[in-house]
């Protein structure tokens, strides 16, 4: 059981869910899931985003995490895994602070390929990143983690993009 602050949150078709806040989304302790067969799609947008609690949008294929905001400060996993087939797509986007600490575990592996895993500040602001992401593959080739930023600080981070059959790409 967690708490999950958000103005509206909406659960469409096929297990999709969009959590928008004029102010802040806090997501503190619990797991926000998906619940389609091929992972499903959760977005979380606001003016600030606290992730506390884990997000979950894996399936037969990933599916796809999107948090965009001003500012993201980031302690939990999120999961966007291909359980039987290609890894999903975690995209955090702020255009100002964007903080992750080494408890944030992004993972967007995949059994055929690894998916994306994309963190970006897009502000004059710092990307602090203390984070583990994984875009890897069991039996395929490995996706691609970025980190992009005009000031991007990797503390301890730990970036995976690797595959069975060949690597992918950190940027």
């Amino acid at each position: 059981a967690g708490t999950l602050n958000a103005s509206s949150v909406t659960v469409g078709e096929n297990g999709n869910i969009v959590l928008k806040a004029s102010g802040d989304v806090r997501l503190e302790g619990g797991t926000v899931k998906a619940g389609a067969r091929d992972g499903g799609v959760i977005r979380i947008e606001g003016d600030r985003v606290v992730q506390g609690g884990a997000i979950d949008a894996s399936g037969a294929q990933g599916g796809d995490v999107a948090i965009t905001a001003n500012a993201v400060l980031q302690s939990a996993r999120i999961d966007a895994k291909g359980l039987g087939g290609d890894g999903g797509r975690i995209d955090v986007r702020s255009t100002g602070s964007l903080v992750q600490t080494g408890e944030n575990v992004l993972d967007a592996s995949g059994t055929t390929a690894g998916g994306v895993v994309s963190v970006q500040g897009t502000g004059e602001r710092r990307v602090f990143s203390s984070a583990t992401m994984t875009a890897a593959s069991s039996a395929g080739t490995g996706g691609e983690v970025k980190v992009l930023g005009n000031d991007i600080v990797l503390s301890g981070a730990k970036l995976d993009a690797s595959g069975a059959s060949g690597g992918g790409k950190v940027m």
